[in-house]
């Protein structure tokens, strides 16, 4: 459908955020949210860790993301995000398949989003704290119907302040 991706650089550290955020109209077998942790290994990129986690935003309501660190050559990426299918926010292809079969017996062919932030770290053992930090404060100061897009009606609907 539509994807929109913007390099942020902080002016005081030098650091740079990559964000891309991918939806779909609806998610069909033929149409559907492709997960990074299948996505990089597509492009050989090695996967060094994977993992549920969860952001806290201001609100105190909590986003399911994940994290991945990932390596071609010398080139490491911190990778956060989470992807939506309607209301639904799997941290799984497995989940991500159960909430489209809710959807489905529910008779909903539901839209999709992949919100994915990603920086060059120097080792794999780097935390995402920054990429966290650096989501939480991008939705809190986004208008409520923004936030609705990037975390579906329940969660976007939390009175999300940035901290």
């Amino acid at each position: 459908g539509q994807t929109v991706g913007r390099l942020y650089a902080n002016s005081r550290t030098g650091a740079e955020v990559m964000m891309l955020l991918a939806w779909g109209d609806a998610q069909t077998n033929q149409l559907q949210v492709h997960r990074p942790e299948v996505c990089y290994p597509a492009f050989g990129y090695e996967i060094l860790d994977s993992k549920a986690s969860a952001l806290t935003l201001a609100s105190g309501a909590v986003l399911p993301v994940r994290e991945l660190v990932v390596r071609r050559a010398e080139h490491i990426e911190q990778i956060v995000y989470w992807t939506r299918l309607g209301d639904f926010l799997p941290t799984s292809v497995r989940d991500q398949r159960i909430d489209r079969m809710r959807n489905a017996l529910a008779g909903i062919v539901s839209d999709g989003l992949l919100a994915r932030f990603s920086q060059q770290v120097v080792t794999p053992n780097q935390t995402a704290a920054g990429l966290e930090r650096f989501a939480a404060d991008l939705i809190g100061r986004l208008p409520i119907h923004a936030r609705r897009v990037l975390l579906g009606s329940r969660l976007g609907a939390a009175g999300v302040q940035p901290r």
